[in-house]
């Protein structure tokens, strides 16, 4: 859970950095998937962590990790050096090797 109370991934639970994107910001960027556009219409929470040097993810998949049970959050993006890393592995985030400054871009899942 978020610090706070919401449901979702706490900084605990990814061993990094969390903070809520403002929804209007997703809402008007073109890059938003039409998805993620959905839940923020039904009040979904969307986080954005970033992987911390120490994380147990690194060098590890989401699959591998079992990151949507484990966090109760699903992957819309990862960036890794102002780069989205959804293009540079074909559109397949599972792929994706965690490191240390990744940000993961989380849509909370409700429990």
């Amino acid at each position: 859970n978020i610090p706070g109370g919401s449901k979702g991934v706490g900084t605990e639970g990814v061993n990094g950095d969390t903070s809520a994107v403002p929804t209007r910001e997703l809402l008007a960027s073109k890059d938003t998937p039409a998805g993620v556009r959905s839940a923020l219409r039904k009040g979904h929470q969307i986080l954005k962590c970033r992987v911390r040097a120490t994380s147990a993810l690194i060098g590890q998949t989401a699959a591998a990790v079992g990151f949507r049970e484990k966090y109760m959050a699903a992957i819309i993006a990862v960036q890794r050096g102002g780069e989205d890393q959804r293009v540079a592995h074909q559109g397949r985030l599972a792929a994706v090797l965690f490191k240390a400054g990744d940000i993961l871009v989380l849509h909370c899942l409700d429990t």
